[in-house]
């Protein structure tokens, strides 16, 4: 297999991009790694201060910035802007779990169009909040008693990046991507991706982290290739 490699060092100005080209039918790869370029923030300890016997039950941190101990970003979402291919909602629905008073997990992406199931197990309440742009914002209370609670037809319909956070805990907060496309992926713990089964042709790959803002670079795909994009975050730039 072919493999192309692109090197990016990224600042944390917000930048976008759209995608150029025609794709073609076949298709190729992108993969590499996401790392953060400078020191290393430590982790923020989370102060806990309410419905202690559910939600205090051990240290938390803060998941705004995660970087392992050789430099990988975690949580970086990548996508290919404008590349063709649709998304399907399946019968298995998406799942957000609320457990020991954190969302999990903290960055996900689903189908546009998808209704997800929302599980409470703590046994005390909280509340879904939305902060949406593009889709209905939605605030929901869900009692501890109800284990499962489903979101509605038209919540999660537009393509955007939702802020999601619990008002009875302010701590708690997460991310739900609704996508359109099937090519993204999320970093790992070592800040890797791929993203495979994209169409010949040029693109806009936008690499988006809840704190460090996006960047984006114009790569090129080939059929039966594996393009290799090695992107760092530099803080404070």
């Amino acid at each position: 297999m072919k493999v192309t490699v692109v090197t990016i060092i990224a600042l944390t100005a917000a930048l976008s991009g759209t995608a150029r080209g025609q794709a073609s039918d076949a298709g190729g790869s992108i993969s590499g790694a996401v790392s953060f370029d400078g020191k290393v923030p430590a982790m923020k300890k989370l102060a806990i201060s309410k419905d202690l016997a559910a939600c205090d039950l051990h240290e938390k941190f803060s998941e705004e910035c995660i970087v392992s101990p050789t430099g990988g970003l975690k949580n970086v979402f990548v996508q290919v802007l404008g590349a063709k291919g649709e998304m399907p909602v399946t019968k298995q629905r998406p799942t957000l779990v609320q457990r020991g008073c954190q969302f999990m997990p903290h960055i996900q992406v689903i189908p546009a169009g998808s209704r997800m199931n929302i599980m409470n197990e703590d046994g005390v309440a909280h509340n879904l909040h939305t902060l949406s742009e593009k889709n209905p914002s939605f605030n929901r209370l869900q009692p501890g008693i109800k284990k499962r609670m489903i979101t509605k037809k038209n919540d999660l319909v537009i393509p955007e990046i939702i802020p999601l956070k619990c008002d009875l805990h302010g701590w708690m907060n997460a991310f739900i991507i609704v996508a359109d496309h099937p090519y993204h992926a999320i970093s790992d713990q070592e800040g890797s991706f791929q993203i495979s089964g994209i169409p010949a042709g040029t693109y806009t790959v936008q690499f988006w982290h809840e704190t460090l803002g996006i960047v984006s670079r114009e790569v090129t795909v080939e059929t039966g290739a594996d393009t290799k994009v090695s992107v760092a975050f530099k803080a404070g730039a």
